[in-house]
């Protein structure tokens, strides 16, 4: 069994128990242990563990002990996520964009760690002093957005709710994607797929550095803008946006990490007749493979 850890569970468990109004203290600690029991046993019946950043794996090193470990980040299909400038114009025409208007896309769930109502204040205040500024989000809760933005009383925002297979267009159509997050335990060891995804469609990313290893990443691409730069005005020409997803299938392409995940597959079976007390691989942020 190999055991693919996507993030800190027991902090992402106590979040969700806290999104229930009414339950109590005792409650969200009941969560949070259940969760805790829950990675001890993965840890302890897996034969090997992928984890989504050195943070992480850290964090799960008490528990997973000499067992083999690979870390990559968490990615997306190139044949699912790339940049199409005909395909961005066309989506920008039906929405209603202008060609100058800039666009900030949300892509994801509601679900209290992720910020949602950050992104919109962030907007708001972005656009008072950019009046081309718009809002697009996408996401499986349509309703609770739309009543978010009319609480707030926002113009020039689209709510939408898309199948897997129309996000793609949705982020061409788009100038810059949101992952902004608080720095707390989830974020700290985090590595959304959100990211790769929008990466993979050459958008520059708005985010802090509370992110796990993702800023680092955001970084080598050329792709990280600071939420402090206030209005967001770097939109990036298509052949910036081209490079800059080309160069982001070598570190977040699922296809790119096909080698790692062989090698680990191949370290779990041997697992019994192992010498080593430990094997580890990893990708490194130029994209190369190293084992040791």
């Amino acid at each position: 069994m190999v055991w693919d850890c996507r993030g800190d569970s027991v902090a992402e468990a106590v979040a969700r128990a806290g999104d229930y109004r009414g339950l109590s203290a005792l409650a969200r600690h009941w969560a949070g242990s259940r969760a805790e029991m829950q990675r001890r046993v993965a840890a302890r019946t897996c034969d090997a563990a992928i984890f989504v950043g050195q943070l992480l794996a850290d964090l799960c090193a008490h528990h997973i002990g000499p067992k083999p470990k690979l870390i990559i980040h968490c990615t997306a299909s190139e044949d699912r996520f790339f940049y199409d400038p005909e395909a961005r114009q066309a989506q920008r025409r039906r929405l209603g964009y202008q060609v100058d208007d800039k666009v900030l896309v949300y892509c994801g769930s509601l679900t209290s760690f992720e910020y949602f109502e950050d992104s919109l204040e962030y907007f708001a205040r972005s656009a008072e002093s950019d009046p081309r500024l718009r809002f697009l989000a996408v996401t499986p809760q349509v309703e609770v957005a739309r009543r978010l933005v009319s609480r707030l009383k926002l113009p020039g925002v689209i709510v939408v709710q898309a199948e897997f297979e129309e996000v793609n267009l949705y982020l061409n159509a788009a100038d810059a994607g949101l992952l902004l997050r608080r720095r707390d335990a989830i974020g700290a060891v985090a590595s959304p797929t959100k990211f790769a995804e929008y990466c993979l469609t050459g958008l520059p990313v708005i985010m802090n550095d509370y992110i796990g290893d993702t800023f680092s990443v955001a970084q080598s691409l050329g792709l990280c803008v600071s939420p402090d730069a206030m209005p967001f005005c770097s939109r990036l020409s298509g052949e910036q946006r081209a490079a800059a997803a080309k160069k982001a299938c070598v570190l977040l392409g699922k296809a790119q990490h096909v080698f790692q995940y062989e090698q680990l597959y191949n370290s779990a079976f041997r697992r019994g007749e192992c010498t080593t007390t430990d094997e580890f691989c990893s990708v490194t942020l130029d994209g190369a493979r190293t084992a040791r």
